[in-house]
């Protein structure tokens, strides 16, 4: 049986209540079963990604020599170049919505953006 406490820090790493705002304004035109279809689909991807990683991630990791220490701080430096982008504001957002706004959306956000990296995100994977 598994440990309550694991189940729960799953439960708040998967990001659920920080996913569903963005689910909300990318299915607003779609009937319930289509939502209900991108839910489940981006879910299923979830699960595989991480059941995948569960089973595969030492040895993918000790094939690139890696630690989880080496992979912690990697991702650190990550979150701390997105962070200090924010707050100098280095980054052309108008010219990031000009290059948005070309794309034709195909309605394939099951699985990403929803279900990688929102859902199955680096936290959760590590």
């Amino acid at each position: 049986m598994p440990n309550i406490s694991n189940v729960v820090a799953i439960f708040f790493l998967l990001n659920s209540f920080g996913t569903l705002p963005l689910f909300l304004a990318l299915t607003k035109d779609d009937n319930f079963r289509k939502k209900a279809a991108i839910a489940l689909s981006a879910n299923i991807t979830a699960v595989i990604l991480l059941c995948s990683f569960i089973c595969l991630g030492e040895g993918l990791m000790s094939f690139f020599g890696l630690t989880l220490s080496a992979f912690e701080i990697g991702g650190g430096i990550i979150l701390f170049k997105i962070g200090y982008e924010m707050i100098n504001c280095t980054l052309n957002i108008e010219g990031y919505i000009k290059e948005a706004s070309k794309i034709q959306p195909q309605n394939s956000y099951s699985i990403v953006p929803l279900g990688i990296p929102l859902l199955a995100g680096p936290g959760s994977i590590a």
